[in-house]
């Protein structure tokens, strides 16, 4: 719901266009039927679902030999074999984001787009599909639309700040060389079935410094590898290099310097040891290293002042100094800012002192709630005595 707002906030257009639908007078918002249907706050949710599904990738093993209906020989409309042990990913976001199926401006939050769309069963999977779809989806939704509804139908579009945000990308894969099998060529303490040694990375696209806003990274391994939780910190590179013999996945979790304030994220890469796509069997004659890597995008949605300063500003963190600490402060008057003011202007009705005087309303009001729970809790103590008392009477009388 954060990320529906987000957009909202920035497309006041749309905004208006589902608080002119929502607050009809035929509108039943305590119908979960008819609040699903309505077609503007589906298309919003929907909107949104396209860039953030709730599951953002998924990786199946095949137990055993089957075939994919498409995407095999030269047309890629032949069905492909999958060998018993592959694993197969699918990427929901990259499926969310095919411009012969959303538009040329697939990137872009346009609800309309769902009344033009015709898509079909597998185009658009928030909630996965197929035998395993999440069974608490319309749930979900209804949950969802009902929030949404109930806030875009009491308060107005009022954006504090509008499209502040910033996208910092970078690289994570891995790179796997063919092991010499003379013992005298391979790396010291190297087992000796093991086939490839192997870099798990993450780094800038074009190899520039990340360390302004990476902290450090963590590297989950197979749980055969001693110490399997591999962790790095700058102003060391990102990676874990090792050997071994078999492909698996890697865990990665990203951890953001502290004045960022934000959690951290993770992702997920699978170690390729051996060549793939055309001409693999011409290199694996020739032993070249085998690069599998993915691009990412990470979006830092209206960071914290200090954080703000660092992604304009971008240095590495040993010569940062004292700049980028959590009190640091705008050295010019004016300076375009994240954080709200003391006090409210004419031109600004919104302050950390307008905050403190909501807050301390909420406060009051729920010590008036609490109040009256009390009372209406004694009532029906007293109600509950009332009635066994008269339950007694009435078995008193029919006893005589």
């Amino acid at each position: 719901m954060s990320n529906v707002f987000f957009n909202l906030a920035r497309n006041p257009e749309v905004y208006r266009e589902l608080r002119a639908e929502i607050t009809r007078t035929d509108i039943d918002l305590e119908s979960a039927d008819r609040l699903v249907k309505l077609g503007t706050l589906r298309n919003v949710i929907n909107g949104r679902l396209r860039f953030t599904p709730f599951v953002g990738q998924r990786a199946r093993v095949a137990l055993q030999d089957t075939s994919l209906p498409r995407e095999g020989g030269h047309s890629q409309n032949s069905p492909i074999h999958i060998r018993r042990g592959t694993s197969v990913q699918i990427n929901y976001y990259a499926l969310h984001q095919r411009i012969e199926i959303f538009g040329e401006d697939v990137e872009v939050f346009r609800p309309s787009r769902w009344n033009e769309l015709e898509l079909s069963t597998w185009d658009f999977l928030p909630f996965s599909g197929g035998p395993r779809v999440c069974p608490a989806q319309q749930m979900a939704l209804v949950l969802v639309c009902y929030t949404i509804a109930k806030l875009v139908q009491r308060f107005p579009n009022e954006n504090r700040d509008p499209a502040l945000e910033y996208v910092e990308r970078y690289l994570f894969g891995s790179i796997a060389t063919p092991l010499p099998s003379e013992p005298e060529l391979r790396p010291k303490n190297c087992a000796p079935d093991h086939t490839h040694k192997w870099t798990v990375y993450v780094r800038g696209v074009n190899g520039e410094d990340i360390t302004y806003w990476l902290k450090k990274v963590q590297f989950k391994l197979h749980e055969t590898y001693s110490q399997a939780l591999r962790m790095t910190e700058a102003p060391d590179p990102f990676e874990v290099t090792e050997t071994g013999w078999g492909e698996f996945e890697v865990g990665i979790k990203l951890t953001f310097v502290p004045e960022s304030g934000e959690k951290p994220a993770s992702v997920y890469h699978q170690l390729k040891l051996h060549p793939y796509g055309e001409g693999k069997e011409a290199a694996k004659e020739r032993g070249d290293s085998v690069v599998s890597q993915n691009y990412e995008e990470i979006v830092f949605n209206e960071p914290a002042e200090a954080f703000y300063q660092i992604l304009t500003n971008p240095t590495p963190p040993q010569a940062r100094g004292k700049a980028g600490g959590k009190n640091a402060k705008l050295k010019k008057q004016g300076e375009r800012t994240a954080e709200i003011p003391e006090r409210e202007s004419p031109s600004n009705p919104y302050s950390q002192h307008a905050e403190a005087v909501e807050v301390d309303r909420l406060v009051e009001a729920r010590k008036q709630v609490e109040q009256m729970v009390k009372e209406e809790r004694e009532r029906l103590i007293e109600r509950e005595k009332e009635l066994e008392a008269l339950r007694k009477s009435e078995g008193a009388l029919l006893k005589k």
